[in-house]
């Protein structure tokens, strides 16, 4: 998914939904940094009603211990890759 934090929320959801109809079953949020964005748990929290297994791909700076424990509530999470 491209240019995330141009888009607005409900945006990024039905995509999200879209691509869960058309039968996808991983993504990944990556390109930038993902936890720029105010809202970025819940895209977690959408991707996780989608079912989706996902990963993030972040330089980690931005996640905090409590970051971090809202991160890996998230059931479909398959984890956070820093670069």
């Amino acid at each position: 998914m491209t240019r995330l934090k141009c888009c607005h929320l409900k945006q990024i959801e039905k995509t999200l939904y879209d691509m869960d109809d058309l039968g996808l079953l991983r993504i990944s949020f990556e390109g930038g940094e993902p936890f720029l964005r105010d809202d970025f748990i819940e895209i977690l929290e959408i991707a996780d009603r989608c079912d989706f297994e996902y990963y993030v791909n972040t330089n980690g700076s931005l996640i905090d211990k409590a970051m971090a424990k809202t991160t890996w509530k998230n059931k479909n999470s398959t984890g956070l890759y820093e670069y």
